[in-house]
């Protein structure tokens, strides 16, 4: 499956408030720049839309349904700045970061015009307008400048990564310490987890792989998903610092308060780990759980033993 992280340099031209979690502050006002930038029938109904099929918003926020897999994934997640400061001044700058999957990196022009007219209508909460204005400076791919905003266009010959499980070797392991980045929605029983045994986490990895191969690769991976997850529960936790922390967003669309609680922090787990380190390896880059396309399920892992 080809996949790309693109990296995002701003600067804010004023004095700038933001939500300790950052997240869906960027993903709401992205998904409004976007529809604006790629819609060329104006406010219509994207359900009744004449252009849908071929237009670039609907794919990246409306996806339809995927078959036997349900609701499709959505084909990015954002990156959001990692700080829990809330106040910035004008010129200071500040980085994001944005990763595609499958046919979406064929679209990366939109996505920076979208950043783009996210920037002229601000974000956060301003001193003088509503939202505060920021301006696009460049964006990086494998550390190389690839995009500038002063001379406005976009590096050809960027080529995507190919993810491929089966080229992921495994890593002896017998205690994997996985910290959490951002918060992680994982289900379990069809509720929200509050712990995170390691055979969620496997479920959860697996679930996204699935899904993501399916809709913007070659398909599923040949993975024997039974005998992981069963095996998984073997796995015991060692030390669990993860806790749980809820952040408020209101939604625009929805015209409501929401939470987007999650578990946060550090978990170590002891067992033969072995053959589950390719799928950490791919939670990484993946993101996995709920709400990623707000920044949510970014992981670490680092082999203990």
């Amino acid at each position: 499956m080809r996949l790309a992280q693109y990296d995002f340099h701003a600067v804010f031209e004023e004095n700038a408030v933001l939500p300790e979690f950052k997240g869906s502050t960027f993903r709401g006002a992205f998904g409004w720049a976007l529809k604006r930038v790629a819609c060329p029938m104006g406010e219509r109904d994207c359900r009744i839309c004449l252009v849908r099929s071929r237009c670039i918003y609907p794919t990246v926020f409306e996806p339809t349904t995927n078959d036997a897999h349900g609701l499709a994934p959505h084909p990015y997640a954002i990156i959001p700045p990692t700080t829990r400061e809330r106040a910035f001044r004008k010129g200071e700058s500040f980085d994001f970061s944005l990763i595609l999957f499958g046919s979406a990196t064929e679209y990366l022009p939109y996505f920076i015009a979208a950043f783009e007219r996210m920037g002229q209508s601000g974000i956060g909460r301003g001193e003088v307008r509503p939202r505060a204005r920021f301006a696009l400076q460049a964006v990086s791919y494998r550390g190389q400048r690839i995009y500038d905003a002063r001379s406005p266009h976009v590096l050809q010959g960027t080529v995507p990564d190919e993810l491929d499980l089966a080229q992921i070797p495994p890593a002896p392991a017998r205690a994997v310490e996985v910290r959490w980045r951002t918060p992680v929605r994982l289900k379990a029983d069809n509720h929200l987890a509050g712990k995170l045994p390691f055979d969620v986490l496997i479920r959860g990895t697996l679930r996204r792989v699935s899904s993501l191969f399916h809709a913007f690769g070659a398909g599923e991976p040949p993975l024997d998903y039974r005998g992981l997850a069963k095996r998984a529960a073997s796995i015991i936790t060692a030390r669990d610092e993860l806790e749980w922390i809820d952040h408020r967003r209101f939604s625009s669309r929805q015209e409501r308060e929401m939470l987007l609680g999650g578990l946060t922090g550090s978990i170590l787990y002891r067992g033969d780990l072995t053959e589950f380190t390719p799928l950490l390896t791919a939670a990484e880059v993946l993101r996995i759980g709920k709400q990623t396309t707000f920044g949510l399920g970014w992981m670490e892992y680092r082999v203990i033993e």
